[in-house]
Formats: C-alpha cells, sequence, structure tokens
C-alpha cells in the first residue's frame, strides 16, 4: 500500500482549511448587518480577493466590534 507523502497531505489540509474559513467568512458577512451601506460590499470584495488573508483580516475586526454578544455596527 503507497501513502502519500507529508507535503501533499499538508497541502491537501492547508487547502481544506483556506475554503472552509473563506466560505464562513462569505457566509457571515452575507448575515452581518452593517451601519455604513458601503461596508457590505466593500467586506465582500476585500474577503472574496483575498481567500487567506480576508477571513481572518475579517474575523479578527468583527470579535474587537462584538460587545455584549452584538455587533456594534449592527442597525437596530
Amino acid at each position: 500500500m503507497v501513502f502519500p507523502d507529508i507535503a501533499t497531505v499538508l497541502s491537501v489540509t492547508l487547502l481544506f482549511l483556506t475554503l472552509s474559513l473563506w466560505g464562513l467568512a462569505l457566509m457571515d458577512v452575507s448575515r452581518t448587518r452593517f451601519s455604513k451601506p458601503w461596508a457590505l460590499p466593500g467586506v465582500l470584495l476585500a474577503v472574496m480577493v483575498t481567500p487567506l488573508l480576508g477571513p481572518a483580516l475579517y474575523f479578527l475586526a468583527k470579535k474587537s466590534c462584538v460587545k455584549n454578544g452584538q455587533l456594534q455596527s449592527s442597525v437596530k
């Protein structure tokens, strides 16, 4: 039985994690209500253009905006 080398396994794992994070970020951005009308297209563009860095920065910035379980930038 032939096993794949470690580089192949790591590459496939990294690709799966990147695509998962990208998909989760796109779903989360589409559900978030932003107070500024230009924020949604801007964030979507940033997440879609940079599949690895965009979602990571989005989740880091979103986490700093959360207060008492609600986004500060959400429309009430």
